[in-house]
């Protein structure tokens, strides 16, 4: 790969490790990524050159659409958890050392035990740290003890070594403060941007007519597709005639086979199983495609390190109902119905709310819009790259 001898600032972001399709429309951190491309694609610069590691057709995609970030060729074959080992900790340093990187941004919390570089990481959760929350040490998975041992170890590394670190809400800063106290000013909170709003396809649940609630999230225990069932079910019993409205659709990946299986034998015990149906990743479905049939969102999530799910539903005018966690009050702000993830009998009162009563629907969806004008993808792009510049300049002042 060939990087062009320049005098402004040398920024890397590397996505090599960051797939799409391991989420309801790609992964918060896959969407992340492509939209902080795309928008800084956008945004005015001078004084910094962006590269971008990627690979495949990822790279072919993003490079059309950003033709002036430069997309180096990418001939390390990721694939497999010993090359993707060898990649982030060998092959990485080495590129920034070899070619004078400036800075290198690493999008998601896996860096570099060494680098050369200044660094950059955003933080998206604390995910691993959450599981184990949820689970004594003798219950977790292989798998998951291997990937929470692994992620412990880069997040210590990441803490020690990244000169700034971006996190992508308030109540994941705070989560950081309280396990990594040291990094009491190396955070930044720069929010996630919303899509655009199109208030010409907004659709309201039809009174008397079917009701879409539409259920965007991978397909794991944490994320409450079991909750959203039995509301259903429970709404069935005290207003049968409400409930036989109601279709609920769950839509992601299957990030955990066990829980897909117990998911979907409860659906067909239910006597609603009819009214339910299961719609998985389809890499070319937009927002609007997901959103395009929905009267109302759920996300009965017990952790999120942001949400998308929040504003994509607001964007498109579909009134939310969410779990009331910290992360979702700073994103959804007072534009959704909030309750406790594992309150069947809330969830229920909420879904007959926006079924019985438009204007409660009519009020959210409104608010949807206001919120949305809090999150902008040119603004997070304009704070990365002001993030860049601070720590570009601590590290000249040092030399100096």
């Amino acid at each position: 790969m060939h990087f062009p001898q320049i005098t402004v600032m040398r920024v890397v972001l590397d996505i090599v490790t960051i797939e799409a399709g391991r989420g309801g429309t790609g992964s918060g951190i896959w969407t992340y990524a492509e939209q902080l491309l795309l928008s800084l694609e956008a945004s005015p610069y001078d004084d910094v050159e962006i590269f971008v590691l990627a690979r495949g057709s990822q790279r072919k995609r993003l490079a059309h659409k950003c033709p002036h970030l430069k997309f180096p060729k990418i001939l390390w074959p990721v694939s497999g958890l010993v090359f993707r080992l060898f990649w982030v900790h060998v092959i990485l340093p080495l590129i920034c050392l070899v070619r004078h990187v400036d800075i290198l941004h690493k999008l998601a919390t896996e860096t570099p035990l060494f680098c050369p570089a200044q660094r950059v990481t955003t933080i998206h959760d604390f995910y691993y740290d959450f599981l184990q929350r949820q689970k004594s040490a003798g219950r977790l998975r292989f798998r998951e003890w291997l990937g929470k041992l692994y992620f412990s170890l880069v997040t210590q590394i990441c803490v020690r070594s990244s000169q700034a670190i971006i996190t992508v809400s308030k109540a994941v800063q705070a989560e950081a403060l309280v396990r990594y106290p040291e990094l009491a000013g190396r955070l930044v909170v720069i929010h996630h941007g919303a899509p655009n709003s199109a208030e010409s396809v907004m659709r309201l649940p039809d009174p008397g007519g079917p009701c879409v609630f539409v259920y965007v999230a991978k397909l794991m225990p944490y994320k409450g597709q079991l909750t959203a069932l039995h509301a259903l079910e429970r709404l069935h019993v005290v207003v049968p005639a409400v409930a036989a409205r109601v279709r609920l659709r769950f839509r992601g990946f299957c990030n955990d086979e066990a829980y897909e299986r117990e998911l979907r034998a409860a659906v067909a015990r239910s006597p609603l199983a009819s009214q339910i149906e299961f719609v998985g990743y389809d890499p070319g479905a937009s927002v609007a495609t997901i959103y395009q049939e929905a009267s109302a969102a759920l996300l009965l999530s017990h952790y999120e390190g942001f949400g998308f799910p929040v504003i994509e539903a607001q964007s498109r005018g579909v009134p939310v109902i969410c779990s009331d966690l910290p992360v979702l009050r700073e994103v959804a702000g007072d534009a959704a119905l909030f309750v406790s993830p594992e309150d069947t009998e809330a969830v229920a009162a909420a879904m007959r709310s926006l079924l019985e009563e438009p204007s409660c629907g009519a009020r959210l969806r409104d608010k949807g819009f206001a919120n949305l004008r809090r999150f902008s993808w040119t603004a997070t792009a304009q704070h990365t790259l002001q993030v860049y510049r601070d720590v570009w300049r601590q590290s000249t002042d040092r030399i100096t």
